[in-house]
């Protein structure tokens, strides 16, 4: 039930406690039912009242998102239906529409580098501009983490470096990384798309998985520390298996020498 801190709810509460009661109305049509007609128009009512509240940057963006999702979210966002998004490829930087969300998530249209595909859905890490609009500096990109260039910062976000192959400085909200429908990607042609080099992104890819999943960074990093150790043991025995049979080739000719 929605709690009633900001506004009046009770139609609505009753039309979703009368639907947790009968199950059967879950694909029926209410359009025809009061009950549902009086929640309808309180929830405008309410949605009008937030709306006169913010400002008209916010508001048009709200609209749009929810103009998108009454045409599009009933589609079938399939790779196979849409060719315009079937080069989705990972480590890719597309334009992606995030949508509605809470004050602390990023919303509305943002560059989002791909990070993994499962299915129909892509797993992306949103991006903003490291400048406002007066072209200062954004703290957030200041205080990003970087594994080079800032080792102690902020690995809620990450600094993207256009010397490092990204458009322009960009700040990476690890974060707000999530899995997306493909129908969220705005059309485009791979001249639009930014592909980055493959250590940059492994790097990246690398930052964004182990903060999610903190869990596991310590096991990552005990078998990359094996995996090192390995890696330095077989170059001794390599370079000892060289110097033996190097010392034997020498030895040998010596002897060959030695002989009349």
């Amino acid at each position: 039930m929605i709690k009633g801190e900001k506004y009046t709810w009770g139609s609505v509460n009753a039309c979703l406690k009368e639907f947790s009661k009968n199950k059967s109305l879950k694909y029926s049509s209410l359009e025809e039912r009061d009950l549902f007609q009086r929640a309808v128009k309180q929830f405008n009512k309410n949605l009008k009242s937030e709306l006169n509240k913010m400002d008209s940057y916010n508001v048009l963006n709200f609209m749009q998102n929810l103009a998108y999702w009454i045409e599009d979210h009933d589609e079938d966002f399939s790779i196979q239906k849409h060719s315009e998004n079937n080069s989705c490829d990972i480590g890719c930087v597309y334009f992606v529409d995030f949508g509605i969300g809470f004050q602390d998530e990023l919303t509305n249209c943002h560059p989002g580098l791909c990070i993994g595909l499962m299915g129909n859905k892509i797993a992306v890490v949103p991006m903003r501009s490291a400048e406002d609009n007066n072209g200062n500096i954004h703290k957030a990109f200041k205080d990003s983490y970087h594994p080079k260039y800032n080792k102690n910062g902020d690995k809620r976000y990450y600094q993207a470096l256009q010397k490092e192959g990204f458009e322009k400085d960009a700040i990476l909200m690890v974060a707000d990384t999530r899995f997306v429908s493909i129908g969220k990607l705005k059309p485009h042609n791979d001249s639009d798309v930014v592909r980055l080099p493959i250590g940059t992104f492994r790097e990246i890819q690398e930052t964004v998985l182990l903060r999610m999943m903190p869990e596991l960074a310590g096991h990552y990093h005990t078998l990359k520390g094996i995996q090192e150790d390995l890696k330095e043991e077989y170059k001794r025995e390599t370079l000892n298996r060289i110097n033996k049979n190097f010392e034997k080739q020498q030895s040998q000719e010596v002897t060959d020498t030695d002989q009349p």
